[in-house]
């Protein structure tokens, strides 16, 4: 990983983003503002699976309204790491605290679809509050956990180099 590091890090590209003033600023920015907002549709959503908000709309509406925040988000998040990645690849991909936020990611991608799927299947499942509540709570919750631990991890990255 060393040497694939080190190869990206001397190609014109990084050379190009390292000199620029303003680029690594701008998409730093852009990054923080899609992980806040895959965050935020985060919460509302899970919010909603353990009965503490929207009470007035079904899970699908709020699921409706929220999702796309997510995959936009998510649409925003991949140009702008890789970006990152190429501006300084020793920084992250010899870094372990980067991969297991991958790792996290690639979690709470893999439960955001799964959620998505399985709601579009059988929506009336999700909003029964019978003994499935509880499984469904701790959906939410552990959800929210991997997307703070994504946070968490990604800022970290800076202080494990």
């Amino acid at each position: 990983m060393l040497a694939f590091s080190e190869w990206i890090s001397d190609s014109w590209l990084s050379l190009a983003i390292r000199k620029s003033v303003w680029l690594i600023p701008t998409i730093q920015i852009t990054h923080i503002v899609a992980i806040t907002m895959i965050v935020t549709a985060a919460v509302m959503i899970a919010a909603r699976i353990a009965g503490l908000s929207g009470r007035s709309q079904t899970l699908r509406e709020t699921a409706q309204r929220f999702l796309p925040w997510v995959w936009t988000a998510l649409a925003l998040l991949t140009p702008t790491g890789i970006v990152l990645i190429i501006a300084e690849p020793q920084r992250t991909l010899g870094n372990g605290t980067f991969w297991w936020k991958m790792a996290m990611l690639a979690i709470a991608v893999g439960l955001t679809a799964w959620f998505q799927a399985s709601l579009r299947r059988d929506a009336e499942a999700w909003e029964d509050r019978g003994q499935k509540a509880g499984a469904r709570r701790l959906f939410a919750a552990s959800n929210i956990l991997v997307w703070l631990g994504i946070v968490a991890t990604g800022r970290l990255i800076a202080y494990t180099y």
